[in-house]
């Protein structure tokens, strides 16, 4: 991917995983969160979008949730969601060292108190994280 093409993907999708970190969310948990969570660490990645899975992964939980949250957590369409879905396509195409560039400065950001409880029920143990997220 050409200099310059890159360095907009990597703005592009930096905010939008911002967003889904800093924005509120509802109390119920996103659908497929943990069958996710349990994929990705299963360290066997076959996708470009697996492996950018587990680079979120190796950075913390925060990092991967913004990006489980940006792939996955909608369930209704919006509008300029097929901009950001054909971002993240290009950003899973991006070199390893800039998926952890990125991945790095969203571990470092402050998220939502909702999405830093969605955070901490899943650093539980498992029965405790499902009591918890079914609040």
């Amino acid at each position: 991917m050409a200099g310059l093409q890159a360095d907009q993907t990597i703005e592009h999708i930096t905010a939008i995983l911002k967003r889904h970190l800093t924005s509120e969310r509802g109390k119920k948990k996103p659908h497929g969160l943990e069958k996710a969570l349990q994929e990705a660490r299963s360290n066997h990645p076959v996708s470009p979008r697996d492996h950018t899975q587990q680079v979120f992964l190796e950075l913390g939980l925060q990092a991967w949730v913004a990006f489980f949250l940006a792939t996955h957590g909608h369930g209704r369409h919006y509008l300029g969601q097929k901009e950001e879905l054909r971002t993240i396509g290009a950003f899973d195409l991006l070199s390893r060292g800039q998926r952890i560039e990125v991945a790095t400065q969203i571990a470092s950001i402050e998220a939502h108190e909702s999405v830093t409880a969605l955070i901490e029920a899943l650093s539980m143990p498992t029965s405790k994280r499902r009591r918890r997220l079914l609040r």
